[in-house]
């Protein structure tokens, strides 16, 4: 590259992140979520500790929020480690991944095709775009954002690697890959989508036999393999949960997303984290249309395929990155999300850019003339494209302010898309965290006369009514959830704890033990070990909480708890370890600072 290149690509990349920033660095004030942030960040103790040996088991070893993925958690460490809870630092991690992978976009497909301007205006609208806001503002889609820089670098490293194929460039690909499925499982397609690339604008083909490009794909495919496995283990039971849905159904809501996604990239508006699927069911008329849409443009791609082969892989890369989590294999109760454009809509992208100039490895098409001649046409569109950035930038600040907190987000929600029961569900629970208890039990039964069969509603719903005492509606609730569902741990132990408080030990000992004996429900044990303690049973409470901190050595509750029955037995300087180790793992704990004084106090008087 000569130097006028060098610094027209400097300049691009420092004007990329200066876009990014200037609709990302509002986040700085934004709060964390109650939907996900509690799983990945705030609620999850042994992320707070930040970046220990234990939190790297726990990375490599746990399922978070039904999904594997280590590559994120360590993230999420290291954030706690960096800035603790101040949820500005998460955020300013998750818009310096989203600049970061704008900019490498714009150097991939310089790298790739040669192409400055027309990269640069993929990666310009790519990282604008209104579609980016849920992946950038959302800390516990930091997943995306994070899978996205490892996607490009992967794509670069491919591209080195067909200029001179040898075992360290391949290597290197699949490292990267690994990162990337490990940060989210999105990536699942790359293999296919390097088949692409290959295709064109690599043209690998013929100069590479056809059979050493599939046989080189092999071992990335099985990366993949193992990232699929792994996730369907983890989303086994969110699966199973919505298995119901008839296939057809999955089929036709799979058809309408495909093209609501398409709509949203080129009409950005009602946007929502949740778009809940339609009870009646998907108008047959509108799956045909958009069904012979998508159908008549992958014909006439195919057909252009020898003079714009640009056309074929952009659109197969939407196609194609999509299909994990397009609904075929149904996880969650949403239509679609839009997310899950991240990635995807690169593709269209690509296709519109370069498709409407032909096919080149140089500029020499129709972004040069506007950019390099003086003519009026040429000022004019200049100018159509950068107010067509800048408004789609004005699009995502707007759209970015709506996620500054709970309240706000949810009910833009329901603004945007409408009643909604996911969205009164959790405005109830911002409320209920706000002490506004009799207005949350409102909001739940709003959202349970929408899905009278949510468990989630259901629960908050009977937290509610024990929150004002009336513990007898709250216990029936609970015991309707069991019945239900009786694989699910959560609704015995909220049982159990009411039961507890009303001092019916041995009744909420037998909720407990049915919680713990189903999935080792964590806050059950605790709640099993007080509930011992009550009782008097000492040596087996004191016997559950050491087993209970064997498998979780984080839960502030548990040493607590445990401290507070070593500090009845006169145990003073073993408890004082615990209250401790608790106030270590979480400063606020309250009632551990109180029990660290009282046991400090006797232990002095005692001297």
């Amino acid at each position: 590259m000569n130097d006028d290149g060098a610094r027209f690509s400097l300049l691009i990349c420092l004007g990329l992140i200066a876009l990014v920033a200037g609709i990302y660095a509002q986040t700085l004030g934004h709060d964390f979520l109650n939907y996900d942030d509690n799983e990945y960040v705030i609620e999850n103790p042994i992320v707070l500790q930040g970046v220990t040996l234990a939190g790297v088991k726990y990375a490599f070893g746990s399922i978070c929020e039904v999904n594997w993925v280590p590559t994120t958690v360590l993230v999420n460490m290291l954030d706690c480690q960096l800035y603790g809870t101040w949820a500005g630092g998460h955020h300013l991690t998750c818009f310096l991944l989203h600049a970061l992978g704008s900019v490498l976009l714009f150097l991939w497909l310089r790298k790739m095709t040669g192409c400055l301007w027309k990269g640069a205006l993929v990666a310009a609208l790519w990282a604008v775009h209104p579609l980016r806001v849920e992946s950038v503002a959302w800390i516990a889609e930091m997943k995306d954002v994070l899978s996205g820089v490892f996607f490009f670098l992967t794509l670069m490293a491919y591209t080195d690697y067909t200029r001179g194929r040898t075992l360290a460039r391949y290597l290197l690909v699949m490292v990267l890959l690994a990162l990337g499925l490990m940060s989210k499982p999105m990536l699942v397609t790359v293999p296919f989508l390097l088949l692409l690339l290959d295709y064109w604008p690599l043209r690998s083909t013929p100069r590479v036999r056809l059979s050493l490009l599939l046989a080189e794909k092999l071992p990335l495919l099985a990366l993949s393999l193992i990232s699929s496995l792994a996730t369907l283990w983890g989303q086994k039971g969110a699966i199973g949960a919505m298995s119901n849905m008839p296939l057809a159904l999955r089929i036709e809501n799979a058809i309408l997303a495909y093209g609501d996604y398409l709509r949203e990239m080129l009409w950005p508006f009602g946007l929502a984290l949740y778009h809940p699927i339609d009870p009646k069911g998907p108008n047959v008329w509108e799956v045909a249309l958009v069904f012979l849409a998508l159908a008549a443009i992958t014909l006439w791609v195919l057909r252009a395929r020898v003079k714009r082969p640009c056309l074929l892989v952009g659109w197969f890369w939407y196609l194609g990155m999509l299909v994990p989590v397009i609904g075929l294999l149904k996880v969650g109760s949403q239509a679609y999300a839009d997310r899950y454009t991240y990635l995807p809509s690169i593709g269209i992208l690509i296709a519109i850019v370069w498709g409407v100039d032909g096919i080149g490895r140089q500029d020499g098409g129709w972004i040069v003339r506007w950019l390099h001649t003086t003519t009026f046409r040429a000022r004019r569109i200049t100018i159509i494209l950068s107010l067509l950035i800048a408004g789609l930038t004005l699009l995502s600040w707007k759209q970015t302010r709506r996620w500054a907190n709970s309240a706000t987000l949810w009910q833009e929600t329901l603004d945007s898309i409408g009643e909604n029961d996911k969205a009164l569900m959790n405005l109830g629970e911002v409320l209920m965290q706000q002490g506004k208890i009799k207005e949350a039990e409102g909001f739940f039964r709003r959202a349970l006369l929408i899905d009278p069969s949510s468990r989630g509603s259901l629960s908050n719903l009977a937290a509610t009514l024990s929150l004002q005492g009336r513990n007898e509606e709250a216990m029936q609730i609970f015991r309707e959830l069991i019945h239900l569902d009786p694989a699910d741990s959560g609704p015995h132990n909220n049982l159990g704890s009411i039961l507890m408080g009303q001092g019916k030990y041995e009744e909420a000992t037998s909720e407990f033990r049915q919680a713990v004996a189903i999935d080792g429900n964590p806050q059950a044990s605790c709640n099993l070990a007080t509930c011992l303690m009550r009782e008097g049973l000492l040596d087996e409470s004191e016997a559950e909480f050491r087993n209970l901190l064997k498998s979780n050595p984080v839960s502030p509750m548990a040493h607590n708890n445990l401290g507070s029955l070593l500090m009845s037995q006169g145990r003073l300087q073993e408890a004082i370890a615990e209250f401790r180790q608790a106030l270590t793992i979480d400063s606020a704990y309250p009632s551990a600072k109180t029990n660290l004084d009282q046991a400090l106090k006797r232990q002095e008087a005692l001297r």
